[in-house]
């Protein structure tokens, strides 16, 4: 079964730090801002979605979705920022869609949710015992 970010977040919020970032890949986090929790709710289910990983088609998806669900946070912002912030929105799906390749993760079908739960203790105690 497909992994569940909504399950993870609600039963392992640990899971849900390790293996999302927000709206930067790596260091450039901090360069490139979240504008509020809705971006970056929307970011982390964007990197949940790569590292789920799978096809051209699994990836293509999750780039969509990530447009589609910045355009909601956009139009929730007061009408006279709209102007920045839908293109705002174009260009972070461009972002991920242009250069995104490099951080999916290719597979011949999307991990579960179990899988997606060992690889966030898998990358913890990495980070423990470096």
């Amino acid at each position: 079964m497909k992994a569940s970010f909504r399950k993870a977040e609600r039963e392992r919020p640990d899971v849900i730090q390790t293996l999302c970032n927000g709206c930067g890949p790596g260091k450039l986090r901090f360069i490139i801002p979240d504008f509020g929790p809705c971006w970056q709710r929307a970011c982390f289910k964007h990197d949940w979605e790569y590292q789920e990983g799978g096809t051209l088609v699994d990836m293509i998806r999750a780039d969509l979705r990530f447009s589609a669900r910045l355009l909601f946070c956009a139009i929730d912002w007061p009408w006279y920022s709209w102007p920045l912030m839908l293109p705002l929105t174009k260009i972070y799906f461009l972002a991920v869609f242009l250069f995104g390749w490099f951080n999916f993760s290719w597979r011949w079908k999307p991990l579960t949710h179990e899988e997606m739960i060992e690889l966030a203790e898998k990358k913890q105690k990495e980070m423990i015992h470096g």
